[in-house]
């Protein structure tokens, strides 16, 4: 994981099947998930924005009563509808300059206050500033964790001199790079791999050699408990914690 290798290397590798080490790769993202879930506070100067994914029902199966709810496309094909339709994923996400990174699914479609509080709730310290473009759906959250709120225009690039988008925006180009090797990840699994990101970003400065371990121990120094069934059985759309 921390090689970034496919699942079929990696089950070279360790001399297992392809499909325990699908199994195994997602306990690992789900017990990092347990331990960041609700832990971290971001700080001082905050950016958020959102970005979108492709809706995918891959990994569903007809046999445990899973019904597809449109046409089933190709793989890498576009979306049937232009915008921000029920076929796209939003994920709200917020970095500060500490190096923090809260990023999770929250419903489909369009931006709304609803989903950027489902993710963000509580997550923002009330002495911190908040940053982010004009979308609107930031001035109710803002205002209802008494954080305050800069807006910057599209044609702007910094307030002040030290307020801008421009680490949130980073980390949405490089999230997109992240995922697109996985060839569509199923929504139901977005999470995972929305968590194994922003642990790989909060640790990037270590070595490779302490990532290992970093991971390793940060995924088994705790109680978590989860079935391989589990697994192949998430919700089709998770939600934000």
């Amino acid at each position: 994981m921390i090689a970034g290798m496919s699942l079929r290397d990696s089950a070279d590798v360790c001399h297992i099947s392809h499909k325990t080490a699908f199994y195994w790769r997602h306990k690992v993202m789900e017990s990092l998930n347990e331990v960041l879930d609700g832990k971290l506070t971001l700080q001082d100067i905050v950016e958020a924005d959102e970005t979108f994914f492709p809706l995918s029902f891959k990994g569903n199966h007809s046999k445990d009563g899973f019904v597809m709810p449109r046409r089933a496309k190709k793989r890498g094909s576009s979306a049937k509808q232009r915008g921000l339709s029920h076929n796209q994923v939003c994920v709200p996400c917020a970095v500060d300059r500490n190096n923090g990174i809260i990023a999770l699914v929250s419903g489909t479609g369009k931006t709304s206050t609803d989903k950027v509080k489902a993710v963000l709730d509580n997550r923002i310290a009330e002495t911190s500033v908040l940053v982010t473009d004009k979308e609107s759906s930031y001035r109710r959250f803002a205002r209802e964790n008494n954080i305050e709120l800069i807006q910057i225009k599209a044609e702007q690039r910094t307030f002040k001199g030290i307020y801008h988008i421009q680490h949130i925006n980073a980390f949405h180009s490089r999230l997109k790079s992240f995922m697109r090797p996985f060839q569509g990840v199923s929504t139901k699994h977005l999470n995972n791999y929305l968590v194994w990101y922003a642990w790989m970003q909060m640790n990037r400065e270590l070595s490779e050699e302490s990532l290992e371990r970093n991971i390793l121990n940060s995924s088994t120094s705790h109680n978590f408990r989860l079935y391989t069934s589990e697994i192949s059985k998430k919700p089709v759309l998770p939600m934000a914690a």
